[in-house]
């Protein structure tokens, strides 16, 4: 009998194990997945943001750049929220 008591100690012990690697991984995934969010904002930022200023900057004001501007704006935001909802 006390053979299998330590034997069910010892399952309930690997259970956790595995429950903590589960964990684990999953923080790890949502780091990732964060970081990749925010590489998409940098990206989202230079080209359409910085890039609609470069072309007001060397043309005149169009509405195309300004709602480039406005747009990548909107972008950035909304990715970073995307990007701190998911670290939570």
């Amino acid at each position: 009998m006390p053979e299998n008591h330590l034997s069910l100690r010892m399952d309930n012990s690997e259970q956790e194990i595995r429950e903590q690697e589960a964990q684990a991984l999953k923080k790890q995934w949502n780091e990732n997945v964060c970081k990749f969010t925010l590489d998409l904002a940098k990206i989202i930022f230079a080209g359409l943001v910085i890039g609609g200023i470069v072309t007001i900057k060397f043309n005149r004001v169009q509405w195309e750049s300004l709602f480039m501007i406005v747009f990548g704006i909107v972008s950035i935001f909304i990715f970073v929220y995307i990007a701190k909802r998911n670290l939570k």
